[in-house]
């Protein structure tokens, strides 16, 4: 499936954190796994956790263990990114390490995932967003 990038959150020397969407704005995290490759593995991530997580008060590692969510691995194609589902077997090498928080606040794409939220449950019930 191709995904939009929206935010490299972490970059040392290649990107390292990636925040992207899909074309139903779904959100997933993929951080690097290969440096050599170019190979990333990633979550798909509800609005909530993400939210946390972009604002500091969530670590990466539990988005990583929740078993509800498949994993995905992610690559750059032709300045493009894609994700597959990711069919190896699980081990703790795909978890990141702990602790992993953003040093550098997100609060508005925080903010802005929030509003989106709002927005798709007032237009689902048949309200507008401002009244």
């Amino acid at each position: 499936m191709k995904l939009v990038y929206i935010k490299i959150l972490y970059y040392y020397e290649v990107p390292t954190l990636i925040f992207c969407q899909d074309e139903r704005q779904s959100n997933y995290l993929f951080a690097l796994l290969d440096d050599e490759t170019f190979e990333y593995i990633g979550k798909k991530v509800s609005v909530e956790d993400v939210s946390l997580f972009l604002e500091g008060q969530m670590d990466l590692k539990p988005i990583y263990e929740n078993r509800e969510t498949n994993f995905y691995l992610g690559k750059y194609k032709k300045n493009e990114f894609y994700a597959d589902l990711y069919k190896g077997a699980f081990s703790d090498d795909l978890l990141p390490d702990d602790g992993l928080m953003l040093i550098h606040h997100e609060n508005e794409l925080a903010a802005s995932l929030k509003n989106e939220i709002k927005n798709r449950i007032y237009d689902l019930g048949g309200i507008t967003a401002g009244g």
